[in-house]
């Protein structure tokens, strides 16, 4: 996924930014049991092992990253995509 914001940007810039925003959602926001993070206190704690859910929700979440960052720029990611 932040290779396609690299292509359709043609920069890093972007693509770094969206992935230090991911890493401080996480560790703020949402953590699993599981983790490597732990113990940290954080708003939501997911407890659940569903391997399918947390897929579907990782799609989900990129789609809608993409869509996001490309709104104005459509004609990038057919580009891309072709």
């Amino acid at each position: 996924m932040l290779g396609i914001i690299v292509l359709g940007e043609n920069g890093l810039e972007t693509a770094m930014g969206a992935h230090i925003a991911n890493n401080m959602f996480v560790a703020l926001f949402l953590n699993s049991s599981d983790s490597g993070l732990g113990n940290l206190p954080s708003l939501i704690t997911s407890y659940s092992s569903n391997p399918f859910s947390e897929i579907l929700f990782l799609i989900i979440m990129a789609a809608l990253m993409i869509i996001i960052l490309f709104w104005n720029k459509k004609e990038d990611l057919y580009r891309i995509f072709q």
